[in-house]
């Protein structure tokens, strides 16, 4: 295969959200090695590029996985492969569920395949796999570090029937497709010397091949560096969205953090993690490592799904506490699909006594679970999210689950040793009838002393995940008391309350009591609340929320608090304000910019009936975030409609809940970190929400009120990274002025600027806007729920039988030809598409068909090549069978518009007259574009781009309204774009 350049195909290659960055090369077995990231790193080789071996084949390669597979469809995470299953055509080196590995062939008019299933490949460390078929010999055999494994009979003297599809290193020719976007069965780790022979290598051949790899003192394969299978944080450091100084991941997937433990200086927290991708899938602990619970160090993986353990599928939540030595140990959901239910507790032990390690590296697991669901005792089949704690001579563990019939609950269990737990019954029944919001079962329950009240009783929080039947998944609570004698909660009251109100991104509680300080620390997780698509362009999902730390306050109410520690992560302050009105406020905020802030303010007393601060404000209110107080509702909310103009964020509406003042000033303490908003009103609630804003400028406070305010108190500190040095945010270079196609979103509700070249399948009718298609979600569509776009079939009229041709209208291309759209609807380049064509001779320039799924996803274009010609897009139907129609939206062409060196100065004209430039700022603009103009009349574009740009330093230096400026500078800045 040497001698030949392929494409490797890699998330960030053209990134979205952050700069552009090359696939991750790592040290490999001779030179370098790729890291493919499990999701989104592949190779491709042409089909009309590689030989098609007949009668034998040798695959080999040295690869180091980082994690295994699920292994969904029983398809291989491939390590390379050129075949189709179905048809019984090709070939398939790859891995599979818990290291197992295999070599797959077509061979005449059988699929066969040959596994070891015993000699596993490890994790982290470099094998050495081989796989041949000889047709003369019948076998498939397969060699790890160069010793045979594997012997497979074939059928005799069979062929290798020949696949079409193109050769691929590192992802599956017929991977699992999840969510429209993600392709499973992927490789994740490194890899290195892939090689592809037309023959079957003997043995001795591949025993000396391994040889001459390895040192020859001892023949020992090299260790390989934890550093280079990591997923590295700081490819994500500039990341226009992903928060900075907040829990998270190093990447991919994370949900709920869990298991706050502190041991020997040092404070341990664990959370969900697919390390596969940012998508949820065979769930892995991830951990981290702080010595205040700020600043976090990465940690390897602590618990994965294993083979012979109780969680051969999964890993998941569960929580942490000391055994009888004082040593850390980790109580964990563990998924086992062959058990009935296929949900248990388990525990795990810390190596600390062994290795001395004091970041705690490794874990071993209790060979079975320690808890198991019987029958009769809570909802069978849910099961999940042990929290355990000692109390007295004894510990206590509560499991999420839900009482027949009824609504959710905790089942508590005890224990003297860890590992015997007897059953004590529910924990608390709620009246489920009354809130069914509380769902049929609870999740990750939480039960926590946060102080003693006025008779010096101690009163503890029950905090709960609502899951199930009518659930509202947020985190609900009760203050009350723990009977430790009957096993029971006793809550001081029935209506369920609500620690958030930001609307589902505050969720997923755990905590501990700090053993240093007292406190009662909460930890939660924040939903990213973004497509699937945004997450896997962005490579992560979702994050942690700040501990917060949880008292029972004089007045009876629980009290909720950022911890003090956060105060390390401050920077500059950037301003302080004392008893200023609202006008004089925003002029002391007019410089105060940031997507990393701390705000601390506090109004007065008001007559205003709602009134807060906008965060994360674009220069004129384009993008802005309203954090406000409604006095007649008693309520504290966030308004988004106007967080982003990007129409593939989801982030809209005005989301809130209750907040009693009780005559209290409002005080509001308000962490911005890129896309996280965290907002905390006196220290009653808080409000957790997002925001994606799509403009760079979209950095600005402004205080807001619908009548007279006064701001009594107010600081802003910048804020830094918790994770090394802040890394600014990636900007997007700013793309030059261009016009759009007419009717480009479909927002007329009809075909308006489209034009039905022939067939049935498109009318107006298949404009709509529907959000749900009917059996399976969402479409996604651009801009919020409700908007228009094109579905392909119009459902009881003209479904996947129809057939059709759509046509743009025609356009000159111009801007920097990036062209973008969104797709759904089936796969089938041939017969299902969208294309950019030239209008002169008909010719299709570029093609993209859909995914087989009614999701959108957005697709993008180079088309710079063919800025200036004639061109049109063709919407094309010619499928009949299944899948056999295609849906579009939101196609953004940049056209070329009709402006001149004449427009701009009949604007400056205009501006004039009307009143909206000063005499001497109007003199001095009319003059740049005069000069402009006498230079482009000589044939000197040169000239003519430098009295513009000079024209722009003026307009940007003047007291122009921002109207005005933005105006102009649009027209200066498509000229000067058009010229150069």
């Amino acid at each position: 295969m040497s001698g030949m350049k392929d494409p490797i195909d890699y998330v960030f290659n053209n990134a979205r959200y952050k700069a552009d960055s090359d696939p991750v090369r790592r040290q490999g077995i001779q030179g370098n090695a790729l890291l493919f990231d499990g999701y989104s790193t592949w190779i491709t080789r042409s089909v009309a590029k590689i030989e098609k071996p007949r009668d034998a084949i040798t695959l080999e390669a040295w690869v180091a996985p980082r994690a295994y597979e699920w292994g969904d469809d029983r398809r291989p995470s491939a390590i390379v492969n050129q075949h189709d299953r179905s048809a019984k055509q090709g070939y398939l080196l790859g891995m599979y569920r818990h290291g197992s590995w295999t070599m797959q062939l077509g061979l005449g008019s059988e699929w066969v395949e040959a596994w070891s299933e015993n000699k596993p490949l490890e994790k982290n460390k470099w094998s050495y796999v081989v796989g041949t078929y000889d047709k003369a010999a019948s076998e498939i055999k397969l060699y790890l570090n160069g010793e045979l494994v594997t012997t497979q009979k074939t059928p005799k003297n069979a062929t290798i029937n020949p696949s079409f599809s193109d050769l691929l290193i590192g992802k599956n020719n017929q991977g699992v497709l999840l969510r429209g976007t993600t392709t499973m069965n992927m490789f994740n780790g490194v890899m290195d010397e892939v090689k592809i022979h037309k023959r079957a290598l003997s043995a001795d051949e591949i025993k000396e091949a391994f040889d001459s790899y390895v040192p020859q003192a001892g023949g020992n394969i090299p260790a390989i560096a934890e550093k280079d299978l990591a997923i590295d944080r700081a490819l994500l450091a500039d990341d226009r969205h992903r928060p900075q100084y907040h829990l998270s991941a190093p990447g991919h997937w994370m949900n709920e953090p869990h298991a706050p433990i502190y041991f020997n200086g040092q404070y341990h927290l664990f959370y969900q993690h697919n390390p596969q991708g940012p998508y949820w899938h065979h769930i892995h602990w991830g951990h981290w490592v702080s010595d205040d619970m700020v600043h976090w160090r990465d940690m390897p993986v602590a618990l994965a799904p294993e083979k012979n353990a109780p969680d051969p599928d999964g890993t998941w939540s569960g929580s942490a506490t000391y055994d009888e030595n004082g040593l850390p140990v980790l109580f964990f959901t563990a998924g086992n699909d062959a058990a009935s239910p296929n949900q248990s507790t388990g525990l795990a032990r810390s190596t600390f006594m062994q290795d001395g390690d004091n970041d705690l590296k490794t874990w071993v697991k209790h060979p079975v679970p320690v808890t198991r669901q019987e029958p009769g005792k809570g909802r069978f089949g849910d099961f999940r999210d042990p929290f355990v704690f000692q109390d007295g001579d004894h510990y206590v563990q509560l499991v999420g689950s839900g009482l027949d019939g009824g609504g959710g609950t905790a089942l508590v269990y005890t224990s003297d040793n860890l590992t015997d737990w007897a059953y004590r019954g529910p924990l608390f029944e709620s009246n489920y009838a009354k809130y069914p919001f509380l769902g049929t079962v609870w999740e990750l329950p939480v039960l926590l002393p946060v102080g003693k009240d006025q008779e010096g009783q101690t009163k503890h929080i029950l905090a709960i995940n609502p899951a199930g039947k009518d659930a509202d998944v947020e985190v609900y609570y009760w203050l009350g008391t723990w009977n430790s004698e009957t096993f029971k909660f006793e809550p001081d009251h029935e209506e369920p309350r609500l620690l958030d109100v930001g609307d589902y991104h505050f969720t997923g509680p755990s905590g501990f009591v700090d053993p240093l300080t007292g406190r009662t620390i909460l930890f939660t997780v924040s939903q990213g609340e973004r497509t699937a698509q945004s997450e896997y362009d962005a490579g992560w999902a979702h994050n942690g929320g700040l501990p917060v730390s949880l008292s029972l306050r004089a007045d009876g109410q629980l009290g909720i608090e950022p911890i003090q520690e956060l105060e390390s992560l401050r920077g500059p302050k950037l301003v302080t304000i004392q008893d200023a009105k609202l006008e004089k406020a925003n002029e002391l905020l007019k410089n105060v910019k940031g997507d990393m802030l701390e705000i601390v303010m506090e109004f007065g007393k008001t007559e205003a009936v709602q009134y807060g601060i906008k965060v994360r404000r674009s220069q004129n209110g384009e993008e802005e975030t309203l954090l406000y107080y409604d006095a007649d509702t008693a309520t504290f909310n966030v308004n988004r409609e106007k967080s982003t103009l990007d129409p593939d964020e989801i982030t809209r509406g005005i989301q809130g809940g209750k907040l009693e003042l009780n005559g209290e000033n409002l005080k509001l303490h308000i962490y911005l970190d890129r896309s996280m908003i965290e907002a905390n009103a006196n220290g009653l609630k808080s409000l957790t929400t997002r925001a994606y804003p799509s403009r760079s400028d979209s950095l600005g406070l402004q205080v807001w009120a619908d009548g007279d305010v006064k701001v009594k108190s107010m600081e802003v500190w910048q804020m830094n990274s918790a994770y090394g040095p802040t890394v600014p945010a990636y900007e997007p270079a700013l793309r030059p002025p261009a016009g759009e196609l007419t009717n480009h979103d479909f927002q007329t509700g009809d075909l308006t600027g489209w034009t039905v070249v022939s067939g049935s399948t498109f009318s107006n009718g298949n404009v709509n806007d529907r959000n749900e298609w009917g059996w399976g979600g969402p479409f996604n569509m651009a801009g919020v729920p409700g908007k228009y776009h094109l579905w392909g079939i119009r459902p009881g009229e003209v479904e996947d039988g129809g057939t059709g041709e759509l046509r743009s209208e025609t356009f000159v291309l111009g801007g920097d030809g990036q062209i973008d759209f969104l797709i759904g609807g089936g796969s089938d380049i041939n017969n299902l598409y969208i294309a950019l064509v030239r209008a002169s001779d008909g010719k299709v320039l570029m093609k993209q068909t859909g995914h087989n799924w009614e999701m959108y996803l957005r697709r993008f274009w180079d088309a710079s090549a063919y800025i200036g010609e004639e061109l049109y897009i063709q919407i094309g139907d010619k499928a009949t069978g299944s899948w056999g129609h295609i849906n579009i939206d939101d196609v953004n062409v940049p056209v070329k518009l009709n402006v001149s060196i004449s427009t701009l100065l009949q604007q400056v004209k205009d501006y004039g007259a009307a009143g909206k430039l000063e005499k001497s700022l109007y003199a001095q603009l009319k003059n740049k574009a005069d000069q402009s103009a006498h230079q482009l009349s000589k044939g000197s574009k040169e000239q003519a781009v430098k009295f513009l740009e000079d024209f722009l330093r003026v307009l940007d230096g003047s007291s122009a309204s921002d109207e005005v400026r933005e105006k102009l500078a649009e027209t200066t800045m498509w000229l000067i774009a058009e010229w150069k």
